[in-house]
This record gives C-alpha cells, sequence and structure tokens, in this order.
C-alpha cells in the first residue's frame, strides 16, 4: 500500500496482487487504488480515494480472509472506518488536499517500526433497520445507516452517543 500511495499521490491509479498468506496458493486477491484531485475554484480542495478489490475466489477462498484484507488496505490508506463509502467492493473516500502526504508519512513510520496500521472505530453510534442489524453483527459484514455511513457492526453502540443525522 505504501508503495503504490506514493505512486499515485498526485493522482493516478496503481494496481497490485495480494497473494494467500499460504503463498504456495498464489494470489488471493488484486487491488485497484485511485486517487482523483478534485480542485476549482467553486470547491474546497480535496482528493477522491477509491479503493477497489477484485477477489480471486476459489477452493482455498475465505471470506473472513478477505474482509481482514479489506480493513488492513482501508486502514492503511484511510484509518477511521466509518469514513468509508461502499458499492460493492469498491470504496470511496474525500479527503483533504494533503491528507495522501501526512498518510504516507505515517505508514512510512509503520513500515520503518514493522507495525501494522490500525482502524480508527467510529465515534458514534449509527442506527439502522433491526432487520438488516442483525444479520450483519453475526456475519460482519457491512450495513448502511439512515444518515448514508457505510459501517460494521462490530461496537457497542449503548457505549457511545447517537449520531445526530440519524437520530
Amino acid at each position: 500500500m505504501l508503495a503504490a500511495l506514493k505512486e499515485i499521490r498526485g493522482g493516478g491509479a496503481a494496481r497490485f496482487d495480494v497473494n494467500h498468506p499460504l503463498a504456495r496458493l498464489g494470489t488471493f486477491a488484486t487491488v485497484e487504488l485511485y486517487v482523483e484531485l478534485l480542485r476549482g475554484e467553486d470547491r474546497l480542495a480535496t482528493d477522491e480515494v477509491i479503493v477497489e478489490f477484485f477477489p480471486q475466489r476459489g477452493v482455498n477462498f475465505s471470506e473472513e480472509l478477505y474482509w481482514q484484507l479489506i480493513v488492513r488496505v482501508l486502514a492503511s490508506v484511510y484509518p477511521p472506518a466509518q469514513g468509508w463509502d461502499r458499492a460493492g467492493d469498491e470504496f470511496h473516500q474525500l479527503e483533504e488536499s494533503g491528507s495522501l502526504d501526512k498518510r504516507i508519512s505515517e505508514l512510512e513510520t509503520h513500515d520503518v517500526m514493522r507495525t501494522l496500521a490500525e482502524v480508527e472505530l467510529g465515534a458514534v453510534a449509527h442506527f439502522t433497520h433491526r432487520e438488516h442489524l442483525a444479520s450483519k453483527i453475526i456475519d460482519a459484514t457491512g450495513v448502511r445507516s439512515l444518515c448514508g455511513v457505510y459501517f460494521v457492526p462490530t461496537q457497542d453502540a449503548d457505549a457511545l452517543s447517537a449520531c445526530p443525522q440519524c437520530k
């Protein structure tokens, strides 16, 4: 991820393969990363980051392992888990201009220290329909909240304040 982000920090696309943890099993997924610099007189300078995953589903494919790949990649690019917008296997994020340079610096520190970038959990509890929530908690898959935030329900919602938009 660090090499890909460095390559396209000023805009562009990068693609790389992720091998299965058991190297003899070959490629587990391919990741495409896009950065588009959104500039204009009528808008705040932002960078749109798009991450798309292409799993190699087969005999040795694991949904749990695939989800861990997604979490690790997204945490490397932008740690707040509730900040990503999802459409299938494609994730979108708008960041302030210059955020990628700061993130690259943080990832370089992680690389030197040989540590993983951690996911930043949500600060508020979002609301969603109970029918959708129950299965998502069990399967550890994402759900869209009433305010539009995509999240995986892993936190104790009672310990957080309610999202004002959902409320």
